[in-house]
């Protein structure tokens, strides 16, 4: 079963590319992640309090540096979006423990969070706006990679072969 630890889960999205496995023992009483929860980092300067919704619909386990946090009163999305938020943000500061880079923030205090109650009207079109937000990322992301690649044969070859290149991956307008 894959692994998520602190550097999968980006503000916004848990990226699954490049996750360790692990075997899961017989008899275990493991967190296991599963779409729809969202997850928040718990440790360090820089990453901790980052959250993101599994999307994803294979399960996969958090490592101890992960909290999973499962709710019916707000969408895995919207709940995300509040915690990244600048008012998510600031209880992730008035939250965690510690100091000099070793800070946590424990699944008792992200209980103690506040969070807005939004009715189902307002948490849908938040969801499809982000999701929409997803789709053009990715797909910025594969015309980034087709431009790349173009001018990389661009320069191999000529010109022409790049503009083909781009036409044959439908990179074109």
């Amino acid at each position: 079963m894959a692994v998520v630890n602190s550097k999968h889960v980006q503000r916004g999205q848990v990226n699954m590319g490049d996750t360790g496995f692990a075997n899961l023992p017989d008899k275990t009483n493991a967190v296991i992640i599963q779409q729809g929860d969202v997850l928040m980092t718990g440790t360090g300067v820089g990453t901790i309090g980052r959250a993101a919704p599994c999307l994803h619909p294979e399960k996969a386990l958090p490592d101890n540096h992960v909290t999973v946090l499962r709710t019916d009163a707000m969408s895995p999305i919207c709940l995300a979006l509040y915690l990244n938020s600048i008012a998510g943000q600031y209880q992730v500061d008035q939250h965690f423990k510690g100091s000099s880079g070793q800070i946590e923030l424990y699944p008792a205090d992200i209980a103690n969070f506040w969070c807005p109650e939004l009715d189902q009207s307002t948490q849908q079109k938040i969801d499809k706006l982000a999701q929409q937000s997803l789709t053009l990322k990715a797909q910025s992301t594969r015309l980034l990679e087709a431009a790349k690649r173009a001018v990389e044969i661009a320069i191999e070859q000529d010109e022409a072969a790049g503009m083909a290149y781009l036409a044959r991956k439908g990179a074109l307008p």
